[in-house]
């Protein structure tokens, strides 16, 4: 008793010695003091008002804070637990200013431009062609055609300006009648434009021939960062180089020379030679030697090249693949003459090396670890798709010399005619030279038995051909089965005019009676699109009268509901009509009524009635129409005849883009999108000939400017029957039905509608046979009937 007595005193005094025992220490609760060994960082107190960002310093003061205090070895797993909490998190804090009252210390930062701009990456190779007015047209030209492929930048220097200058070319004209200081007046510009651009300068005489593809592998492998001044040196100084052998110079040595011209300029004299006197300029401002040797690479140039002008000759001169330029030359010719050695050489040894890396693939190949599918054929190009789902399965096309089979879901078999045409003569002469080339001209080609083509976008065109031959030797016809395959091209970015979306489209609608109703919702659509939004547009309607007799004005309600929207709107978007009388109006009678009244600058938007205008598909039109460059005949979604589409009333408004409500119209080309100046230009043409055709015809043949055609999903156009009059060509009748037919329904709701109508009929038959065969009705027969 006296012992449980004790044990109970000892721990009420512990329990009650504890907070003022641990009062300095300020551990979390249910922490214990370690000893002295080793130390370990607190978290601050469990009291959300207390919690603090990492930013604040830790100080004793504080025991909401960091601090460092004793700690046993192993915490316990409260302790654990409350180390790993969230009580850590950082605090967003916003920004305060800290000057005056509505001022900041804060300094905006000014982004460059481009990224490459602040990364401080330049473009490769500039080349700078000293030339005079008279031999920019022969020198020049042919400088230009054989270097600028492999320069980033090429402009041409010239000392005064000549009475014809090519186009297409960069030329910069000096009006200094002091023809030594040309040189330092080509620095000064390099300086103000370019000095920070690129990485290689490069300059040269426009009577040197520089192989351009060889100085363009030596710069790649060269570091711009130290100063090279790289060139053949002049005889009697070999300090300078001599500019007639090209001249090497890196963008550190082009930036120590621009700082020194004036002293340049000053000490320039007119009986030294330009190699003297850039040279001297270059060895004052980096204390460089001309050298032909950098980073490995030797530079060489030669003047004297023996040859009599000779193709066979030249191509026996070797040692110059390893030169980078020939200077002096005495004819323009020459330039390309040289130039066309080096190409072919270089695309044999291109060749040979093609062929090395098929041998390499093809040894490689049974080594991987899927030998029966590592090696496609041909070598190096893609393998055919291979399809996940059914869907995705690339069917062929067979085809013989006369027909196209199954060329599309619509049409079963089409003549083959056009590029279709061309491709498979082609296919077929191939096969057959190919043949003739392997087996020493013993087959003549008969006829083609069988044809499949199919295109995979992963690689081209492959075609298998089933040939009837002819052989020679044996006097007797065979079969034989070719594989070819036309691979793709790499993809190459043409570029385009810059457009923008602020051009204003001017939609020109003309309306016949019939197109009344359809006129209306276009309308309607304009207003709230375009007139409320105030967008850059203008709609104009032309009224088409057909008959003269009519008292009444079959149009008075549109040109009302036009008068009401132009006094309504009056902020840019405008709207106006225009009568048209004409027996058989064309579709050229309305354009050229529109192009007397727009400017040529205006691009100009043909619509039919029943399309639903967007914001979408005008600035589509803006962006793809380009003045004397582009023309763009969108293919819009039609929709099907509701009545036949739809089960019950009201039909939908809207059009949704599926396959049971419409379809794309690929052989429309009433909507289309010009500029008013191509539109004058390609008509003349086509009167001056007298050949006659539609709008696409017209711009394919009698203009040079590009037809854009491609799927527009934000054309969508309501259905409107299409009435096909009779046509010059019956070609264009039959296309006409064809459009006609293929617009109702599609082919699986046409049958299900034949079949639910014939459904109906032989229902219709039964019954009146069933009461045919009732005993009231067998009464009421005649005698006659009831055998």
């Amino acid at each position: 008793m006296p012992v449980l007595m004790g044990l109970c005193l000892g721990i009420a005094l512990s329990l009650i010695l504890v907070p003022f025992l641990e009062e300095k220490c300020h551990f979390p609760s249910g922490h214990q003091a370690s000893p002295p060994t080793q130390k370990l960082t607190t978290l601050p107190s469990e009291n959300p008002s207390q919690r603090r960002s990492l930013s604040e310093s830790s100080t004793p003061s504080n025991p909401g804070k960091l601090q460092h205090v004793k700690s046993s070895a192993f915490p316990d797993e409260a302790y654990i637990e409350k180390f790993t909490s969230d009580e850590f998190e950082p605090e967003r804090r916003e920004f305060e200013p800290t000057g005056s009252k509505g001022q900041s210390d804060y300094v905006k930062v000014r982004r460059s431009r481009y990224i490459s701009t602040e990364l401080g990456i330049r473009e490769k190779l500039f080349a700078g062609v000293l030339s005079t007015k008279t031999s920019i047209e022969t020198y020049g030209v042919a400088i230009n055609k054989t270097l600028s492929e492999y320069v980033s930048k090429l402009i041409f220097f010239l000392d005064s300006r000549g009475a014809n200058l090519p186009p297409a070319m960069s030329m910069v004209i000096f009006s200094d009648e002091k023809k030594h200081l040309m040189p330092f007046h080509m620095l000064k510009y390099i300086s103000d434009h370019y000095a920070n651009v690129y990485d290689w300068f490069y300059f040269a005489y426009d009577k040197t021939y520089v192989h351009g593809s060889k100085l363009q592998r030596d710069v790649q492998d060269m570091s711009a960062d130290i100063s090279v001044l790289l060139g053949k040196p002049a005889e009697g100084q070999a300090a300078y180089c001599d500019v007639k052998h090209g001249i090497l110079l890196s963008q550190p040595v082009i930036k120590r020379v621009v700082n020194h011209l004036d002293w340049c300029i000053r000490s320039a004299l007119p009986s030294h030679s330009d190699s003297v006197n850039l040279g001297k300029c270059i060895n004052y401002a980096t204390q460089l030697r001309c050298s032909s040797y950098s980073s490995g690479h030797r530079y060489s140039s030669v003047t004297d090249v023996q040859y009599s002008r000779d193709h066979e000759q030249l191509s026996q001169m070797k040692y110059l693949l390893d030169i980078h330029a020939v200077g002096d030359l005495t004819n323009d010719l020459d330039i390309l003459r040289l130039h066309r050695f080096f190409c072919e050489e270089e695309l044999k040894a291109l060749e040979d090396k093609l062929q090395k890396v098929h041998q390499e693939i093809f040894d490689i190949s049974p080594k991987s670890p899927d030998a029966n599918t590592s090696m496609s054929w041909p070598i190096g190009i893609d393998p055919p798709l291979s399809p996940r789902t059914r869907f995705d399965v690339i069917s062929w096309e067979f085809f013989t010399e006369t027909d196209l089979y199954l060329h599309s879901d619509i049409v079963n078999t089409k003549p083959l005619t056009g590029v279709n045409k061309e491709d498979v003569n082609d296919i077929i002469k191939t096969a057959v030279d190919r043949l003739n080339g392997d087996h020493r001209q013993r087959y003549q080609h008969k006829t083609l038995i069988n044809g499949y083509r199919r295109f995979d976008a992963t690689r081209g065109m492959d075609y298998v051909l089933d040939l009837l031959l002819w052989d020679k030797v044996s006097h007797s016809t065979v079969q034989r089965r070719v594989y070819l395959m036309r691979p793709l091209e790499a993809v190459e970015i043409i570029p385009m005019p810059f457009v923008t979306e602020n051009t204003r489209v001017n939609i020109v609608i003309p309306v016949t009676v019939k197109d009344r109703e359809g006129v209306m919702a276009i309308i309607d659509s304009f207003a709230h699109i375009c007139l409320e939004s105030g967008d850059n547009a203008y709609l104009f309607v032309i009224f088409i009268y057909e008959d003269d007799t009519s008292s009444d004005d079959v149009f008075s309600v549109l040109k009302s509901m036009i008068t009401f929207y132009e006094n309504k709107y009056r902020n840019g978007a405008k709207i106006s009509w225009s009568s048209l009388r004409s027996a058989q109006p064309s579709q050229y009678t309305v354009l050229d009524m529109a192009a007397r009244k727009f400017s040529p600058d205006s691009l100009i938007l043909l619509c039919s009635p029943g399309m639903i205008l967007s914001i979408e598909f005008l600035n589509r039109v803006r962006m793809n129409v380009v003045l004397e460059w582009q023309v763009f005949f969108p293919i819009g979604f039609r929709q099907f005849k509701p009545n036949l589409i739809f089960s019950e009333k009201p039909y939908p408004t809207t059009i949704d883009i599926k396959r049971g409500v419409g379809r794309f119209e690929l052989h429309n080309y009433a909507i289309a999108s010009f500029y008013n100046a191509d539109y004058i230009y390609a008509r003349k043409q086509m009167i001056s000939t007298g050949v006659d055709g539609d709008l696409f015809t017209m711009f394919l043949k009698f203009h040079h400017v590009h037809i854009f055609r491609a799927i527009e999903p934000a054309l969508k156009l309501h259905f409107h029957l299409i009435e096909c009059l009779p046509t010059p060509t019956d070609e264009e009748y039959a296309e006409c039905l064809a459009r006609r037919a293929e617009g109702l329904a599609s082919r699986s709701q046409l049958a299900l509608l034949v079949f639910e109508h014939q459904q109906k009929l032989d229902e219709g038959q039964l019954n009146v046979m069933h009461q045919q065969n009732e005993q009231n009705v067998k009464q009421m027969k005649p005698e006659m009937l009831k055998k």
